[in-house]
């Protein structure tokens, strides 16, 4: 069937992560200091990790003496730095890259592009985000939580939307189940009513509707993969470089 050529507006959303500096960016730290949909409020939070390590506020490092942040854009999974966040006049402001070709993460790892003369970070782990800041998500809490306290009403928004349903889905859990078992591939839960069959290679991508490309995984785990954070080595199912844990832990083979 031809593709009608339509692209839903939530879809054509934009996925941006902020990193502190350059040189954080080539380094390993694939897990950004925030995300958003908005570059320019990614970098207005660059501004403020500046200023809360400057001012004592928090004590990490973050590269105290960067100028200018880096904001990737998500693109199948891969970071594409495309801005710099810089000082504003009163917040963060960001500034397309220009005069240099866009990289994805990993290939700013492989060579450095950032890095000092000595090729060595002047930042340790301990300065590392833990966890990434969800802009979006803060925005909208901080709207409810304002809409709750005066009484009002929060927006109602709804979108009507076309969606492709695999009908095939089901019959293909079943055989999932009935090959491999019963069993999460990943933590070991043995849940059947819950337990998922997930595609090593993605439906979207071509992925054929077999028991040879599906393995039993929990709804958190089947997530986690999807979203990058478990990766298929062959054989089982392992956390990705840099990824934060996602529980429950694996059980001991």
């Amino acid at each position: 069937m031809a593709k009608s050529g339509f692209q839903d507006p939530v879809e054509l959303k934009r996925q941006y992560g902020l990193w502190n500096s350059p040189r954080h960016f080539c380094w390993e730290h694939s897990i950004p200091e925030a995300e958003s949909d908005d570059v320019d409020a990614l970098a207005g939070y660059w501004m403020k990790i500046r200023d809360d390590v400057r001012t004592g506020a928090t004590s990490r490092k973050v590269n105290i003496d960067a100028t200018r942040g880096v904001i990737a854009e998500k693109v199948d999974r891969q970071w594409l730095p495309l801005y710099y966040a810089v000082e504003g006049t009163s917040s963060g402001e960001a500034k397309p890259m220009t005069g240099r070709p866009p990289q994805t993460y990993a290939a700013a790892r492989q060579n450095n592009s950032w890095s000092n003369p000595d090729h060595s970070p002047d930042f340790s782990a301990d300065d590392c985000p833990r966890v990434t800041v969800d802009l979006d998500a803060d925005a909208a809490e901080s709207e409810r939580e304002s809409a709750i306290a005066f009484g009002d009403e929060i927006e109602r928004r709804y979108a009507e939307r076309v969606v492709r349903q695999r009908l095939h889905q089901p019959e293909l859990r079943r055989m999932t189940l009935d090959h491999h078992g019963t069993a999460c591939a990943y933590c070991g839960l043995d849940v059947p009513q819950i337990v998922e069959a997930a595609h090593l290679v993605a439906d979207s991508e071509g992925g054929e509707a077999s028991i040879q490309n599906t393995r039993p995984m929990c709804p958190n785990h089947h997530r986690a993969f999807d979203a990058g954070l478990l990766v298929w080595d062959g054989k089982r199912f392992e956390r990705a470089d840099g990824a934060p844990p996602v529980g429950p832990a694996p059980r001991e083979a």
